[in-house]
């Protein structure tokens, strides 16, 4: 059965599309530099010791946006809600969650014009500590103090929209009563699922009897995700920093990229909350401050750019000429391929608003033109997964990237296709991720990263993997030379374990391919791509 956009946007409810239509203040109203903090004031970047001996590691994609900065209620009712391999039960969970965070991110989450206010409160005490040690302490301590606080202001919003009452009614139909008694949801539960401290956590959850403890975890794991939606961007690349730099045991990740989205018309008539011009300034900020420990990557929308006459592309071009920006991020899932989709027979047949077609290949075509222009990659979501309608899933994959590979105009474009395609298996049975080293070998720009791959986390098909990563691509290059570690953190904090993901990611893989090829998929194929040809700290300043 189609389903129309209208009917998968319903479950929002009128009161809520009419909300969300109000933008935030923007930071252009702040009558003074922009840029405020210090270059590396809280510098996250290097090992802790002269002597770490973890694998220096650079994460190729990632997310420190909230949901102010997207449509995130359209974004959980449809393309997370969709996600195959979900029970009935925990799908209505997400899309009752999605049914209100707007709302709720509207009253209690920061905008980007609110974060940016924040940073310059907190920079004169910062500048006052003149070591970086003291100057960490000092920020995990404002991160502690907010999240006792930010708990119970979650917790309050939640119940007062019913969610809580869901989530207490679907612990004790899924896990039992006694599951439900020791975990009802308050902002003390809260707070100890997102807290730095897990020791309360494990503590709880270790109670549980055996048959409980994956569906709690994997509840509260969805709680983690809705709190860190709704709380400072900084304070979310704090924690990321101390789960993947500090206490790894394998890894050490010294920079990430920190990847931006744009799905304005795309779920919902209503734009972001936060203004896109105000969240670059703000991620350029957080980049400056934490040493470029986290490397922007801009967002750009095929459907604005086409009605905005020049402005969208003109705000992206200074972004990366003058802001640090180092790539574009497109999201194809939400409604279009990355290029062709004017060509007869390849858009669906579908009920659903979209740019002329003509007028959308012309705009993701300049998008192209501007990253080879500015050395630049573009950044796509790549894999069978978080597409507003089924028919949309197929717009991640290799069909739509050929149409890009076949251009000769964009010869030279760099391109990260995010996840590589995963597990997908097409029904003519060929993997994606085996379709997409065959175009790689038709375009010397073509990546995939492994953000939440996470059969190859959980030890599953590693030997299809090494086969796949040892494909020759001709000019002596290989699969592995293209192929880089990604998290899509903080999509990652749905899997209940995602601290672990990085070292157990490189734990499977380490004895299973060269140990070259470990260097480069963890670190210098990252460093390289985003570095316009460049390695080590210079890759990311």
């Amino acid at each position: 059965m189609t389903v129309s956009r209208r009917q998968v946007l319903s479950g929002l409810g009128a009161s809520l599309l009419g909300a969300c239509c109000h933008q935030s203040p923007s930071i252009l109203t702040i009558k003074r530099s922009p840029v405020l903090g210090r270059h590396g004031l809280l510098n996250m970047t290097g090992g802790t010791t002269e002597y770490d001996s973890r694998v220096p590691t650079a994460d190729a994609h990632a997310h420190f946006f909230n949901a102010t900065d997207m449509q995130a209620g359209s974004y959980l009712v449809g393309p997370v809600a969709n996600e195959a391999g979900l029970s009935s039960d925990f799908r209505e969970l997400i899309r009752f969650a999605g049914e209100v965070i707007d709302l709720i991110a509207r009253l209690i989450a920061p905008s980007a014009s609110a974060e940016f206010s924040h940073l310059r409160s907190l920079y004169p005490d910062l500048e006052n500590l003149s070591n970086q040690d003291d100057r960490l302490r000092f920020l995990d301590d404002e991160i502690d103090d907010h999240d006792k606080e930010h708990s119970g202001k979650v917790f309050n919003a939640l119940k007062r929209r019913g969610f809580v009452k869901e989530f207490d009614t679907y612990i004790e139909r899924t896990a039992g009563k006694k599951a439900a008694g020791q975990f009802q949801l308050s902002g003390e539960l809260i707070y100890k699922t997102v807290s730095d401290n897990r020791d309360e956590y494990d503590a709880l959850v270790g109670e549980l009897e055996s048959g409980s403890i994956d569906i709690v975890r994997e509840a509260l794991a969805l709680i983690e995700f809705i709190y860190q939606m709704l709380t400072y961007r900084l304070f979310n690349i704090r924690k990321f920093q101390k789960a993947f730099s500090v206490r790894s045991k394998l890894t050490r990740v010294d920079s990430v990229a920190d990847v931006l989205v744009d799905f304005d018309k795309w779920l919902g008539r209503c734009e972001a909350y936060s203004r896109m011009q105000d969240q670059i300034t703000l991620h350029s900020e957080l980049a400056r401050i934490t040493g470029n420990f986290v490397v922007p990557i801009a967002a750009y929308n095929p459907w604005t750019a086409i009605e905005d006459g020049g402005e969208q592309l003109s705000m992206i071009e200074t972004a990366i000429r003058s802001g640090g920006f180092r790539g574009v991020k497109i999201y194809p899932t939400v409604g279009y391929f990355p290029l062709g989709n004017s060509k007869p027979g390849v858009y669906p047949n579908v009920d659903f608003e979209h740019p002329n077609l003509e007028q959308l290949d012309t705009s993701l075509t300049k998008l192209f033109e501007l990253c080879i222009e500015c050395d630049v990659p573009v950044i796509a979501h790549g894999n069978h997964s978080m597409a507003t309608l089924d028919e949309f899933y197929e717009m991640a994959g290799p069909k739509g990237w050929r149409h890009v590979v076949e251009a000769a105009s964009l010869d030279g474009l760099k391109i990260n296709v995010g996840h590589f395609g995963g597990d997908h298996v097409d029904e003519s049975g060929n993997r994606w991720s085996k379709q997409f080293v065959d175009l790689m070998k038709r375009s010397e720009g073509l990546h995939g990263d492994l953000g939440f791959w996470d059969a190859l986390a959980d030890g599953e098909r590693i030997g299809e993997f090494v086969r796949i990563a040892n494909q020759p691509l001709g000019n002596g290059q290989r699969a592995a030379d293209r192929i880089m570690y990604g998290s899509d953190w903080l999509m990652l904090l749905t899997d209940p374990d995602w601290r672990s993901y990085a070292d157990r990611m490189y734990e499977n893989l380490v004895g299973e391919i060269e140990a070259d090829d470990i260097v480069k998929i963890f670190q210098s194929n990252v460093q390289l791509f985003y570095g316009a040809g460049r390695t080590g700290a210079e890759a990311i300043s």
